[in-house]
């Protein structure tokens, strides 16, 4: 038994090494007061099906030269769009899920529009924000509407989750190599000390048998 809560110990502090590794790692992340940053946990609680009110969704990696390069366009287009359409950025290197969800397979950028508990893709390349606010605008007149996915289950979204942590330790270790040292050095560190406190044997307020007196 302690051995599994060493083991148990070890995991979840080599899984907060790595997430503090990889936010160094990071670079900063998309901001406007226009622009919502969606994740796989909140995307159905804050898009509804856009029942309220029509979202247009950008799903980009923070990894792709093209998003990076496409920057500007996201935060024009959600500058001008967000009053009657609102604008939300999915990474898709941190957030899998709903990307999959909605056919997101390769690193380039794709853009929909959900309304009404339906879903159109934009088929034409991004280049500007003016084609893109325009087919916003006119509810992505032509395009082929389908139902919005079910949303995901916990199960689903860990296993995600997991994964895309293990994508960027793999690249930690390949492309940092003082990231990776500090990884496994703070892994090895802190999975020590939890898993000797877990092997400390829990305290008992068991008396001594007395021997049985005999005649």
């Amino acid at each position: 038994m302690a051995s599994v809560r060493r083991i148990l110990l070890f995991l979840g502090a080599l899984l907060l090494c790595i997430e503090s590794v990889r936010s160094e790692n990071k670079g900063e992340e998309s901001s406007s007061s226009h622009l919502t940053l969606l994740t796989d946990s909140d995307f159905n609680s804050k898009v509804e099906d856009g029942m309220k009110k029509p979202w247009l969704v950008i799903f980009c990696s923070s990894k792709s030269e093209t998003c990076i390069r496409l920057k500007k366009v996201w935060l024009e287009t959600a500058k001008i769009l967000h009053v009657k359409v609102n604008v939300g950025l999915i990474d898709t290197a941190e957030h899998r899920g709903i990307a999959n969800q909605y056919g997101k397979t390769r690193k380039e950028p794709f853009v929909i529009l959900i309304k009404n508990g339906q879903y159109a893709k934009r088929s034409k390349a991004i280049t500007n924000h003016v084609d893109l606010v325009n087919w916003g605008l006119s509810g992505a007149k032509g395009a082929k509407f389908r139902a919005t996915p079910k949303p995901l289950g916990l199960l689903m979204l860990v296993a995600f989750r997991f994964f895309a942590v293990l994508v960027d330790v793999g690249e930690i270790l390949l492309h940092k190599p003082a990231s990776a040292v500090l990884l496994t050095t703070m892994g090895g560190f802190f999975g020590y000390i939890f898993g000797s406190i877990a092997a400390i044997p829990a305290a008992t307020n068991t008396k001594p048998i007395e021997k049985a007196k005999t005649s």
